[in-house]
């Protein structure tokens, strides 16, 4: 009879350290699953800060100071595309521009410069069919949404794939800017 109230002892005592274990392993994963939760909402309020304070500032909206440049290459249609090409190299870069477009004289003299110093060819294809944001209306920034709708990322890229398409061959090797940054 001793030997069954200890065993009914060490059976209670063991119940009570599994009830103890399953009470901290529970408590345990609530804290992570609170932490997982807030990491999250912390990397949400990051994400979403970058998003308010890039679409408030100017730095991609900007045309900075207009540059003077005697560019030194020419147009072409490539692909059905009017295109900016510079340089004579093996190997190509192909540019993708920021809303002012190919035509836009900073734009141009950032591809000579490539051109120059890497002795590539570089393309700036027209992905806006000639319809560019103008720097010089004062009110551009009103204009871009409604100019946003007339030219999505998804046509740029798909311009661009038949662009790389077309020149792919002719080329040891291209190097595209920021294509994978817009069209994933």
């Amino acid at each position: 009879m001793i030997r069954q109230d200890s065993e009914a002892e060490v059976n209670i005592m063991f119940a009570r350290f599994i009830t103890r274990e399953e009470s901290r392993n529970q408590g345990v994963a609530f804290c992570r699953s609170i932490i997982r939760y807030s990491i999250v909402l912390l990397l949400f309020w990051f994400i979403l800060q970058i998003i308010l304070f890039i679409m408030d500032s100017s730095c991609c909206t900007n045309p900075g100071a207009k540059q003077n440049h005697e560019h030194q290459g020419y147009e072409e249609e490539i692909a059905g595309v009017n295109t900016y090409k510079t340089g004579q190299g093996k190997s190509a870069i192909v540019l993708f521009t920021d809303i002012f477009g190919y035509s836009f004289i900073n734009t141009r003299k950032m591809a000579d410069r490539f051109a120059e110093e890497s002795e590539t060819t570089v393309f700036i294809p027209d992905y806006f069919h000639g319809d560019p944001i103008n720097p010089n209306i004062e009110n551009y920034r009103e204009l871009l949404p409604d100019w946003l709708k007339k030219h999505p990322v998804t046509e740029a890229c798909a311009i661009a794939d038949k662009f790389i398409s077309t020149i792919k061959g002719h080329y040891q090797s291209i190097q595209v800017n920021n294509r994978n940054f817009l069209c994933q």
